[in-house]
């Protein structure tokens, strides 16, 4: 989309990183929490903003979307399940086994 979040004009990182004060964006308790000095949160902000995201992380949020699952933590995941009644868990690629496969064939 972008090549760096500033140059995304609808994100919340232009009052984050306090560029520009902005009423509808309120700082997230992490962001806050990162540090009592607003010059030193900044900072740690826009570090973590530039470190991007990790390989790992990446497969790990690209094989959510493929599928339509939530990603999130545990708790988290719970919550959504519940709410929308379908399953958060991602699934192995391809047809469930059937049962006479796990047991190992059919019985003569």
């Amino acid at each position: 989309m972008v090549s760096l979040p500033e140059h995304y004009r609808w994100s919340s990182v232009h009052a984050n990183l306090r560029l520009m004060d902005d009423p509808l964006a309120t700082p997230h308790p992490s962001f806050l929490a990162q540090d009592i000095d607003p010059q030193r949160h900044t900072h740690a902000y826009r570090t973590w903003l530039r470190e991007g995201v990790g390989d790992d992380e990446l497969e790990n949020i690209r094989a959510h979307l493929q599928q339509e699952r939530t990603l999130g933590d545990t708790k988290f995941q719970a919550m959504v399940e519940k709410a929308l009644g379908r399953p958060v868990k991602l699934r192995n690629r391809g047809r469930p086994q059937s049962r006479d496969s796990q047991l190992g064939g059919a019985a003569a």
